[in-house]
């Protein structure tokens, strides 16, 4: 356990001295950085990893999450990312294959100087796509003694394909492609947005006098700005044609004797109350910011029984896009 743990702390200290030197993804390439630290921090931390014998599932679930901090800090990644896609991302083995691989490597040493009967060992280093029941050829030799093994050869039958054997690399590579429609998504969104200056509407009411009951939506009549046709006129509801920041208000102007209650209405719920006193011509007026997601709805709402507002347009409700 002691090598474990020593093995485990110098492949973070290590790492962490290369990047404080300048060794991170803003400076220079990942895959600049992924090279350096193979050939620094690993050969550091797992030398003589070759005689090491009988590792326990303990030791091996230390290393793997060394190496997962390791590959997450040269990534530039936060700790929170999933550890199942870390590794994938840059194509590294497990560290249980690293120490392996070295095994076998220092094998072939041994083995190179000496008469002994012909013994190969070989790697598949590349996922590779491949139909069911064809033939698969190991791409490196790690170990290949008297020279009997050719990598032209071939080796096994697959019974799948090869993608099956790596689900990490798998799920790296979904990940990707949903990051990639994510990003198509947004791109066209922003030429919309560019192209006509994102949704806004402005209407007014211009009936005289209506009477309005129950808890409905004032239905303003006049339209006077309606890009993205997000208002109707119908329903006096604005659903949001597209999710992000919004500057919405109102104006609401009570009639002589007669008080208004109103308020700004997001899918049921009162943002802000709106009331317009019994004196003549009271008016009240509001304005928000809020954060508005693709279909909600939003209205001016009556909020009492029975109630006369005054029309004649000097009441009204607009709203307009300001960013993402």
């Amino acid at each position: 356990m002691d090598r474990t743990l020593q093995a485990c702390r110098t492949l973070r200290s290590s790492a962490l001295g290369l990047i404080k030197s300048g060794l991170h993804p803003s400076v220079i390439s990942i895959d600049t950085c992924n090279r350096i630290v193979r050939q620094v921090c690993f050969t550091k931390a797992f030398f003589g990893c070759e005689l090491w014998t009988e590792i326990t599932t303990t030791e091996i679930l230390l290393l793997e999450r060394a190496q997962r901090y390791v590959c997450k800090s040269i990534q530039g990644l936060p700790r929170q990312t999933r550890s199942d896609m870390v590794n994938a991302l840059i194509r590294w083995k497990s560290a249980e294959s690293y120490i392996d691989e070295r095994k076998l490597l220092f094998l072939d040493c041994q083995c190179s100087n000496r008469e002994t009967t012909p013994a190969f060992t070989s790697v598949l280093t590349n996922a590779q796509c491949v139909s069911r029941n064809v033939a698969i050829t190991f791409d490196r030799v790690v170990v290949n003694i008297k020279d009997g093994y050719d990598t032209t050869t071939v080796i096994c039958q697959g019974t799948e394909t090869v993608l099956d054997l790596f689900p990490e690399y798998k799920i790296g590579q979904r990940r990707i492609d949903a990051l990639e429609n994510d990003n198509k998504a947004l791109k066209v969104e922003i030429a919309q947005i560019k192209a006509d200056g994102g949704p806004a509407f402005t209407v007014s009411l211009t009936t005289r006098e209506p009477t309005i009951s129950g808890n409905v939506p004032i239905k303003f009549n006049n339209v006077i700005l309606n890009r993205r046709s997000g208002y109707d006129p119908s329903t006096g509801y604005f659903t949001v044609p597209l999710t992000g920041l919004y500057q919405i208000s109102a104006t609401i102007m009570s009639r002589n004797n007669d008080p208004f209650h109103a308020s700004l209405n997001k899918n049921g719920h009162d943002i802000v109350l709106l009331y317009g006193t019994e004196i003549n011509g009271a008016n009240e007026s509001a304005n928000v910011v809020v954060e508005l997601t693709k279909g909600d709805k939003v209205c001016v709402k009556h909020r009492s029984g029975t109630e006369v507002i005054h029309g004649y347009g000097y009441c009204y409700f607009s709203g307009y896009y300001i960013s993402k």
